[in-house]
């Protein structure tokens, strides 16, 4: 009864947005247009893709992988797991774009230095629009989060949210870094939890994987050294300088990160036999990234690359660690 209660009022909302004639693309224009379903469906898809689509990889993959693992551990047939996959798909859908709504209206200065594409800088949508979808999510986060058993992940994200946009936590690096690992730890651990409870062994690997997300997330600051001045936001690029995070997030892809790959790979499958092979392409992944901070990541355009390989680096160390555990 509770899966068809939301699934309706889930229908309720996506109706009256629909119904709501959404304003066309364009910062001045008032015209207002009625639309199919079907068409309102693309332009929202393409939409979620500028908003939201290049962090996939670390914002919405990792809890689903969860998902996916811990049916591999229960004892579910395929038959009863439908659900529980399908609601991880629309929850985690909802955790990004939850977000990236949020981040991007109170980033939007700094948007236009860093990230000229994204809707509301472009003008592509307006704030209204913005805040309309941001409502609507977040109550469908919140109601999938409830019929999924996961309402303490759910609101413990939230409280993360307001603190990064209200807190101050997007202004210095250190609360930046845990914000994003304490995000991971709240998606992943949802994850999971849609399916079977958190055991000792799931909270291992889920601290290891948000410890080399700690770390790793400060690539991303590389990138978006302009932005930052903008808004007066102390990152570590900032306060230590571009040379300086360069070289010390050199060394840590060469020895921190490749010791945490080995203790994640430790407790996932510690008597298989792709264990060294699995540890050395990791390692090698690691090494590729050290040498383009060191030789290929000193323009805005590099350092973006070398971040969005990190992310892929990241995502296939989780897939492939988790689904063969």
């Amino acid at each position: 009864m509770e899966k068809q209660q939301m699934g309706s009022w889930l229908a309720r909302f996506a109706s009256s947005i629909w119904l709501a004639n959404v304003t066309l693309p364009g910062a001045g224009s008032r015209e207002r247009l009625r639309r199919t379903p079907f068409q309102w469906l693309l332009r929202e898809v393409r939409l979620f893709a500028k908003i939201a689509g290049r962090d996939i990889p670390t914002g919405a993959l990792p809890g689903f992988v969860f998902t996916v693992a811990a049916y591999r551990h229960s004892d579910l047939s395929i038959a009863t797991a439908i659900w529980p996959l399908l609601l991880s798909v629309g929850y985690f859908w909802l955790f990004l774009y939850v977000f990236c709504l949020l981040n991007q209206i109170h980033g939007e200065a700094e948007d236009r230095l860093n990230k000229p594409h994204r809707p509301l800088v472009s003008g592509e949508v307006d704030r209204p629009w913005m805040y309309r979808r941001l409502l609507v999510a977040a109550g469908a986060l919140a109601a999938m989060a409830y019929v999924g058993g996961v309402a303490l992940w759910a609101c413990t994200w939230a409280a993360l949210n307001l603190l990064y946009a209200r807190g101050g936590w997007q202004r210095h690096w250190v609360t930046r870094n845990l914000f994003v690992a304490l995000g991971l730890i709240t998606e992943v651990a949802a994850g999971w939890q849609l399916v079977s409870a958190l055991d000792p062994t799931v909270w291992r690997i889920i601290i290891v994987i948000a410890l080399i997300m700690f770390i790793g997330i400060t690539l991303q600051d590389l990138r978006d050294v302009d932005g930052d001045v903008a808004v007066h936001r102390r990152t570590a690029p900032l306060a230590f300088g571009r040379r300086t995070v360069r070289i010390a997030m050199a060394v840590a892809f060469l020895t921190l990160i490749p010791l945490l790959v080995h203790l994640l790979c430790a407790i996932t499958f510690p008597d298989m036999p792709l264990y060294a092979a699995m540890e050395a392409l990791f390692a090698v992944g690691s090494v590729i990234l050290a040498a383009r901070l060191l030789w290929f990541s000193h323009s805005k355009y590099q350092a973006h690359r070398t971040y969005m390989y990190f992310t892929y680096w990241f995502a296939s160390l989780m897939a492939t660690v988790i689904l063969t555990f």
